[in-house]
């Protein structure tokens, strides 16, 4: 190995990089051995892994190239990332296949993959679902990606924007939300993150449970129920406050889900945009139903259903994950 390092030191700062805990002797370390081993005879493992690595190292050079970019880091560092990022992209996904994987077997799928679904930024908020069971307030204008499937060690997912987050708990696999150069990582909890992408500073609030929260170089927090950190990546200065933060979560959570006379049919149009569900009614008197309920924006759309189904003399039913019926006497029945 050139330069004096080993290849299981390479390997090992080829694992660190991809988690973004590189200090900046190790990043010196690895960007030097780097640039004097252009040379690589990568036989490439089966199973798609070429592309997940593709997509995960991607999304990592761009997050340290706007955190550069953020500390106001040197005119060369900031050509350097320009000029490099795809020299840096094909070595690196190969540099990490031929240390990491081949010798230790396949690693877990990237959860940066980003379906369809989560492509496009909407104006209202959204109520998603994740494989996992996970369940995510989406604030407006903001975005969540996330894979088909979560499968490996951890259960990751990239967020821009602001969302809140009931985890579905599971030991085994942490989870982890990246938010530019914050990690946050639980294993059952609820919680909110705000990261607007013109805000300049990332706030994590915990509701229950316990989440840690790190950047790329330190732990900046562990929090408990109603405990709130506030991270400036710039300035890396950290404020931690105790909250309510139910309360805090419910301001904008519950926007629009506060029905004060709204018609069933009314309501229902409502839900369904904001949970991605179709709901049909089987008898037209149904729609008429008048709607006087208070949610925090929290809960599941089974939940929501069956109070206001309660509410209008009602059942509901799924025939198919995008799809609920109504049915029932209805209001006047």
């Amino acid at each position: 190995m050139n330069n004096g390092v080993s290849k299981e030191q390479i390997r090992q700062l080829a694992e660190k990089w991809m988690q973004g805990t590189l200090s900046e002797e190790e990043r010196a370390i690895f960007e030097s051995w780097y640039n004097h081993n252009k040379e690589a005879d990568i036989q490439w493992p089966g199973d798609g892994t070429e592309k997940e690595l593709q997509d995960r190292m991607y999304d990592r050079i761009s997050a340290t190239f706007r955190a550069d970019e953020n500390r106001g880091g040197t005119v060369m560092m900031r050509r350097w990332w320009r000029m490099a990022a795809a020299a840096v992209l094909v070595l690196l996904v190969g540099t990490f296949a031929w240390l990491v994987i081949s010798p230790r077997g396949p690693q877990p799928a990237v959860a940066t993959q980003r379906p369809q679904a989560s492509e496009k930024l909407t104006g209202f908020i959204r109520h998603i679902t994740l494989p996992d069971g996970t369940h995510v307030v989406l604030q407006a204008n903001s975005r969540l990606d996330y894979p088909e499937k979560f499968i490996g060690n951890a259960r990751e997912v990239i967020l821009s924007g602001e969302a809140y987050f009931d985890v579905a708990e599971d030991k085994q696999k942490p989870f982890i939300i990246y938010t530019g150069r914050i990690r946050t990582t639980v294993l059952g909890t609820a919680f909110n993150i705000r990261a607007m992408p013109d805000d300049k500073k990332i706030t994590v609030s915990v509701t229950h449970g316990r989440v840690k929260v790190e950047d790329d170089r330190k732990l900046v927090a562990v929090l408990t129920p109603n405990q709130q950190v506030t991270y400036q990546p710039v300035t890396t200065a950290v404020l931690k406050d105790t909250v309510n933060a139910i309360s805090l979560v419910t301001d904008w959570t519950k926007r629009e889900m506060i029905f004060e006379g709204q018609s069933f049919e009314e309501v229902a149009t409502l839900l369904g945009r904001r949970y991605g569900v179709e709901i049909r009614f089987k008898k037209e008197g149904l729609k008429k139903c008048t709607i006087k309920a208070f949610f925090d924006g929290t809960e599941t759309l089974e939940k929501v259903l069956d109070v206001l189904c309660i509410i209008s003399n009602a059942n509901h039913s799924m025939p198919d994950e995008h799809t609920v019926l109504l049915d029932g006497e209805g209001c006047g029945g």
